[in-house]
């Protein structure tokens, strides 16, 4: 959990110096790295760690994130949060059979502060 949140950090640090225009984008795709995870390592064994459900919620966490850049970056954070809880329960039940034991509590610490950052930026501007 400690390297999620220096790894968070790190990227808000570096997201801090630039401008709000560019921001947010950055967010967004780091954001679909982390979303890209998920769905891969389900490929890995699709019998047991059901891709399906992994790239639905890929897919919709992505729209959410892309809708947030077009229409309010709280949309994006939202996604962020979101996706921390998808990490969350990755960690708590059987979703993600094949998941390296520490990614869910770095994705979901790290998507914690991504979360943070972004809603800090969209309601305090840049």
């Amino acid at each position: 959990m400690f390297k999620g949140l220096l790894a968070g950090g790190i990227t808000t640090g570096i997201a801090a110096v630039f401008p709000e225009a560019v921001a947010f984008p950055f967010f967004a795709a780091v954001l679909g790295l982390f979303l890209g995870v998920y769905p891969g390592i389900a490929m890995v064994d699709p019998i047991e760690s059901r891709p399906g459900i992994q790239w639905v919620v890929a897919v919709c966490l992505l729209i959410l994130g892309l809708v947030g850049l077009w229409d309010s970056p709280i949309l994006l954070a939202a996604a962020w949060l979101i996706f921390g809880c998808w990490a969350l329960l990755h960690r708590l039940t059987g979703v993600g059979e094949g998941v390296p034991e520490g990614y869910p509590s770095f994705a979901f610490s790290y998507s914690l502060v991504a979360a943070g950052f972004v809603a800090y930026m969209s309601v305090v501007g840049g």
